[in-house]
């Protein structure tokens, strides 16, 4: 998560009232992104929802289940109390808001710090990465958010060699590592 001017405590129970804390200290700021649905499906997960599942061949899915109705339920009340502000991202307003410090934190990815290079680029060194807040006290558990993929033309003549670059940028620890370290120089430059 993506914090700005504030640091949230890591206990989910005592998520609410931090934030709502520091909206009256901002004036009104508020974290935004509640209503985009890979944000949606990652604190699902984190909290414990399974929305598919291959057992022996055959798919299940359902986004119903305890867990995605408790994150729902926790996050949906953070919207409806004002906390949340409850309004799509990467919209001009989004960006606007993330560069004059309306928004206090917004909950991304390690890609996040790209994202605001280049949305709020005023704002370099206001912006911290804090741990997302646990269900479980002590725990560290994420969602999926996003993701990659790594693809190859249809059409290309060398699609043997582009194989095997593929393979070898997704799974050799040195090619791994030099992504791990770009995306921390990136990190590292907006906080």
């Amino acid at each position: 998560m993506m914090s700005s001017k504030y640091s949230f405590q890591r206990g989910l129970g005592s998520l609410a009232p931090t934030f709502a804390n520091a909206v009256a200290a901002s004036g009104g700021g508020a974290w935004d992104g509640a209503v985009d649905p890979g944000w949606f499906a990652g604190l699902a997960e984190q909290a414990g929802g399974n929305w598919w599942a291959n057992n022996d061949g055959k798919w299940t899915v359902a986004i119903n289940d305890a867990a995605t109705k408790k994150m729902a339920s926790y996050w949906g009340d953070l919207v409806n109390q004002g906390v949340l502000a409850g309004k799509p991202m990467y919209t001009p307003e989004w960006n606007k808001a993330m560069s004059d410090g309306t928004l206090l934190a917004w909950p991304s990815a390690i890609w996040g710090a790209g994202v605001l290079e280049g949305v709020a680029p005023s704002t370099k060194g206001k912006w911290k990465m804090v741990p997302m807040p646990q269900w479980d006290a002590g725990a560290a558990v994420t969602g999926y958010w996003g993701g990659s993929a790594t693809a190859i033309w249809s059409k290309s003549k060398q699609q043997a060699q582009a194989e095997k670059f593929v393979k070898w940028l997704n799974t050799d620890p040195e090619a791994l590592d030099a992504m791990v370290r770009q995306l921390i120089d990136v990190s590292q430059r907006m906080m």
